[in-house]
């Protein structure tokens, strides 16, 4: 039988455990007869399953009756990517060669001698938005890992205004916790403050235990030792899975090696190299004065820091946002992903 975890991000796993409570609000939102949200930012670490969401959301509202999908690249030209896809849709194409809605200076189409070239990409998008919601059509754009480039804020500040003009279209974008930050503090782009944010925390134990244990077979007490490893971390769940499927009769020990092995090269040391110093000397700091359960005195971390109680609550903030720190506990934190603290002690703690 083939592995029914993968290791490839973003790629839909055989095996998957659904967020169905952030999905349903956002397809419900979408979805409203009365529409209040037209864009959804979905948010966390490296691994956390942005993607996946992102992809199972945008196949629900495709299967649903006059809703169209388009995912763009965000490092190409979105508006003109928007157009030319929307253009190659099988039931837009017609419709827009009926309305005389000439795309032929972006490249896109053929030119109409009925109808004078549409030059302005602005005005080319509103057009074409104005036929959508004649015709009685939604449109979902999905835009996958975001960063603050010149096309994405150009695109942004457009769907802002087609959004004023009651435009039909939806926007779903995902991406890291820094990047989102950045794009949203653009002067124009103030609004994605206020856009509906979902933080991806982690899966539920009792979920993964219930994968684990159908899929090998395993007591409950067996599965809920896996489950733990994972601390709920999506791609942990999907590599812990994968390594014991290869393996069937690795021992515990050596799963629990090779699991380290494999997370620091994936996810750990990108992530480590992405992080600035200070936020490095913060997790750093709390990697050494974790205690068995991997709780830190918030106190205490500001005494091994000396830092002041608001430059930490700044820190303590950004860290949770990364969604690599759990300050669920108050005046605590702790450490979200797993065996992160190990990676830490192993590389930056040990000499």
């Amino acid at each position: 039988m083939q592995n029914p975890f993968t290791l490839n991000f973003g790629k839909e796993p055989l095996t998957i455990i659904n967020r169905q409570t952030a999905k349903n609000q956002i397809v419900e939102d979408f979805t409203a007869p009365i529409i209040n949200n037209q864009v959804y930012i979905i948010s966390g670490v490296r691994g956390s399953g942005k993607t996946v969401l992102l992809t199972e959301i945008s196949k629900q509202l495709a299967q649903q009756s006059k809703w169209l999908t388009v995912e763009l690249n965000s490092t190409r030209d979105l508006m003109t990517a928007l157009l030319s896809k929307l253009y190659d849709l099988p039931a837009i194409a017609p419709l827009l060669i009926e309305a005389n809605i000439d795309l032929s200076f972006f490249g896109i189409g053929v030119h109409l001698k009925t109808a004078a070239p549409i030059v302005d990409i602005e005005t080319a998008l509103s057009r074409v938005m104005d036929l959508l919601q004649h015709k009685g059509y939604r449109l979902l754009v999905t835009i996958d890992e975001v960063t603050n480039s010149q096309s994405m804020r150009e695109f942004t500040a457009a769907f802002q205004i087609l959004v004023r003009q009651e435009a039909p279209i939806f926007l779903l974008m995902t991406g890291l916790y820094e990047n989102i930050s950045d794009l949203q503090n653009e002067d124009s782009l103030t609004f994605l403050y206020r856009a509906p944010k979902v933080f991806l925390s982690g899966l539920n134990l009792t979920a993964i235990m219930g994968k684990y244990q159908s899929i090998f077979k395993l007591d409950e007490a067996q599965a809920m030792k896996m489950a733990k490893i994972t601390q709920g971390y999506p791609f942990a769940f999907q590599l812990l899975g994968y390594l014991k499927w290869q393996q069937p009769t690795i021992t515990d020990e050596e799963l629990l090696t090779e699991f380290d092995i494999q997370i620091q090269e994936y996810v750990y040391q990108k992530l480590w190299h992405d992080l600035s110093p200070k936020d490095q000397s913060v997790l750093i700091a709390l990697a050494k004065l974790a205690n068995q359960q991997g709780q830190v005195k918030i106190s205490s971390l500001r005494q091994e820091l000396d830092m002041s109680s608001s430059l930490m609550s700044i820190y303590r903030d950004r860290l949770k946002k990364k969604g690599l720190v759990d300050a669920s506990r108050y005046g605590y934190l702790s450490f979200t992903l797993p065996r992160f603290d190990h990676y830490i002690k192993l590389y930056y703690l040990s000499h």
